[in-house]
């Protein structure tokens, strides 16, 4: 895990969205899913819930991101 997964979770998390996220990254879509799917494979959790629209987050997945939200303000 590094921090622009944090960062690219968070924001996704925001917008709910996968092609507007990379979008406003400035990355691929598939580089965005890409990274996101290698953070719930490292940390053996969904984060997202890929069957609603917009995406919506998992449980647990709203544990990480406040936790994360928290981490990256700490980082600044």
């Amino acid at each position: 895990m590094n921090t622009r997964q944090l960062q690219y979770a968070i924001t996704l998390a925001k917008v709910r969205n996968f092609s507007q996220v990379a979008d406003m990254l400035n990355i691929s879509q598939p580089a965005l899913s890409k990274q996101i799917i290698n953070l719930e494979s490292e940390l053996g959790i969904r984060l997202f819930d890929r069957s609603t629209t917009p995406l919506s987050l998992t449980a647990a997945g709203e544990y990480f991101i406040r936790e994360a939200e928290e981490l990256c303000y700490r980082e600044e």
